[in-house]
């Protein structure tokens, strides 16, 4: 009896471990289901509503935990989606676009490819398309650059006050 005991704890102990293990791993390797917002509106300048579906993304990496904002844009060709991490005041152009993201059907759900968290920041010196940028607690904005200057001068993102 006592040598069951020791045995179902071991095993549960394993299966532990490999739960935790997954979650850290398992993103890395088979990728991220993200789901749209509804907490957040996208505008223009004048407050023009824009076309974007917004998807909020959670990595943890090294223990940290990363909230990032997804802004898909359905129309674009040149540029599919930015990534905005407002904890650390970045916006950032994903790497091969057109291979990290799928959005589903009815676009509440999009499934991103692992290599789709690797981006470049666009307001660092080397690539400077973005030469304006705000980050509050319910507002980013950042100007446009290239074929986004068709949604206006400036991109706004407000959190929604309900």
């Amino acid at each position: 009896m006592k040598r069951a005991f020791s045995t179902a704890v071991k095993i549960t102990g394993i299966v532990i471990v490999l739960i935790a293990a997954g979650t850290m791993f398992i993103p890395a390797v088979f990728g991220f289901i993200l789901f749209r917002t509804n907490h957040y509106n996208a505008f223009n300048e004048t407050h023009k509503p824009i076309n974007v579906y917004l998807f909020q993304k959670n990595q943890t990496s090294n223990n940290d935990k990363t909230d990032e904002l997804i802004v898909y844009f359905p129309s674009e060709i040149s540029y599919r989606y930015l990534t905005i991490v407002p904890s650390h005041e970045l916006i950032g152009l994903a790497d091969q676009t057109e291979k990290s993201i799928w959005i589903f059907p009815g676009a509440k759900i999009a499934y991103m490819f692992p290599n789709g968290s690797y981006f470049t920041p666009l307001g660092e010196s080397y690539f400077n398309f973005i030469s304006e940028s705000g980050f509050s607690k319910d507002i980013i904005w950042f100007n446009t650059f290239g074929d986004l200057k068709k949604l206006g001068e400036r991109i706004v993102i407000q959190r929604n006050m309900n």
